[in-house]
Formats: structure tokens, sequence, C-alpha cells
């Protein structure tokens, strides 16, 4: 009888010893997966941390090249009036490292048009943190009005961060189009004008045309002078053939004028502010 007992509590010990083990290894098996859970979350949060400060070291550099092309720009400056093709000059040394701009005639500092210029900056040398910029300047047409020329600024700036020695690097890019109207300041063009005399029952009617080019920016009127020995009228509208006042061919009809030589002159706003007008004397009749 009591060899048996003996057998049972050796038996029973042996079941709970089995038990507490499998016990063990589950909770060992939980704090490893919290632990690795744990490490990756704050992997994540750190790698998160060092792309945002790349993404910041990036937009630094679209940052610098935007003010010294807004500032940059030299006394004399035509076309777009750009200032990024004078960074190099602009810029202190120090904060614009290995700075570029190709020796070519796009790069003019002041008919800035098609060129490339780049550079690289140290924000910090512990924890690492750097930028590197190319800046493209090309010239692009409107595809609705190839008259429109626009100045197109690509910048390319990439941005890295070494958070701690031995951690990865890690690099952050962003790429801005910057556009300037070209032709802004351009005054508006006439073509095709021309005015026809016609033979009526009760006198003269005159029939004025011209195609108006505003270069994109809007026509705000189109009159016509027309004045002979006994006659002057100053304001003669001239209405667009499509009826939307933007580029394309005006026209007006004046009826029952005297016999007479009759001159016209027409002038032409645009609606930037302020308007630009442009006036053609002396058009041609046919």
């Amino acid at each position: 009888m009591n060899f048996q007992l003996s057998i049972f509590n050796s038996s029973e010990k042996g079941v709970s010893l089995i038990i507490t083990f499998f016990i063990l290894v589950i909770i060992l098996a939980v704090v490893l997966s919290i632990s690795i859970i744990l490490y990756s979350e704050i992997k994540i949060i750190r790698n998160i941390g060092d792309s945002v400060v790349a993404f910041y070291a990036a937009d630094s550099g679209v940052e610098k090249t935007l003010y010294y092309d807004r500032k940059a720009v030299p006394e004399g400056a035509t076309g777009s009036k750009r200032g990024v093709c004078n960074l190099c000059n602009a810029c202190p040394s120090d904060e614009c490292l290995n700075c570029v701009v190709p020796d070519t005639d796009g790069c003019d500092i002041k008919n800035c048009e098609d060129c490339a210029i780049t550079f690289n900056t140290i924000l910090a040398d512990s924890p690492k943190k750097t930028y590197s910029v190319k800046a493209v300047v090309s010239q692009i047409t409107s595809p609705i009005n190839p008259s429109v020329k626009f100045s197109n600024l690509r910048i390319y700036s990439k941005g890295s961060y070494t958070g701690v020695v031995g951690a990865n690097e890690v690099k952050r890019a962003i790429q801005l189009d910057v556009q300037k109207d070209e032709t802004k300041n351009t005054l508006p063009d006439i073509n095709n004008a021309f005015i026809n005399f016609k033979t009526q029952e009760f006198g003269y009617d005159i029939f004025i045309s011209a195609d108006i080019n505003a270069h994109g920016h809007g026509v705000k009127s189109v009159t016509a002078h027309i004045y002979s020995s006994n006659y002057d009228n100053p304001n003669v509208p001239l209405l667009p053939v499509s009826g939307i006042f933007s580029d394309g061919t005006y026209t007006a009809t004046v009826s029952g004028l005297d016999a007479g030589i009759y001159s016209a002159d027409i002038t032409v706003c645009d609606k930037n502010i302020p308007s630009k007008c442009y006036t053609q004397t002396n058009i041609p009749g046919i």
C-alpha cells in the first residue's frame, strides 16, 4: 500500500514539473514577443524621427534656393529676372559648399534661362545633417498660347541625417517646380489690323478688324480712334468675334459717316495690374 502511494506521489510531482516548465516557456515566449515588439516600435519611432529630420533638411535646401532666386537678382537682369544663376556669388562659401554654375550662355547671371546649379550645405557635424541641391532653369511655352513663355525653376533637394554613430544614413528628397511668366511685362500685340470702307445709301460705313494677342493675360479693352478733317471719335469699342474677351479677332462697324479721308488707331489693354496698353497708329485700309 505504501509502495503504491509513493508511485502516485512521484507521478504527480513529474506532471507538476512538466506543467511548470510549459508555463515558464509560455511566459518566456510572451516576454520575448513583447520585447521584440517594443524594440521594433522603438526602431520605427526612431526611423520616423530621423526621416522627419532628413525631410526638413531637404526643405531647408529648397527654401535657400528660393531665397537667393528672389534676393540675388542682379541689376540689369532680363527675361524672368532670376537670381539663382547668381547664387554662387551671393551665398557665403561656407554655406553653399561646392557651388557650381556652368559657364554657358544660359547661365549668365543677367539672362538666366537654361542652367543647372548645384551646391550642398552641412547643417551639423554631430549628428551629421546635410542637404544637396540641384536647381535647373528652363524655358517652357503654354500649350494653350505658344506666345506665352514661362521660366521654370525645378529644385531637387536631398536631405540626409545620421542620428547616432553606426546608424544608417536616412535620406529624404523634395522636388519643387516654380514658374515665372516671362511675358508678364510684354505689351499686347495687334496683328492683321485693317479698316474697310463701304458706300451705303445713307453715307459710309467703316469696318475695323484686328487680331489681338495679350499673351494669355486677358483682354481688358480694345478701342479704335477714328478721325478725319471733320470727324473725331476717340472711343469706338471693338468686340471679340468669339464673344469672350480673350486673345482673338476683334471687330467694329461705324455707320453713317460722310465722305472723306479717314484714319484709325487701335489701342488694346490687357488685364494685368496695372494694365498694359499698346496702340497701333495709321491702320491701313483695304
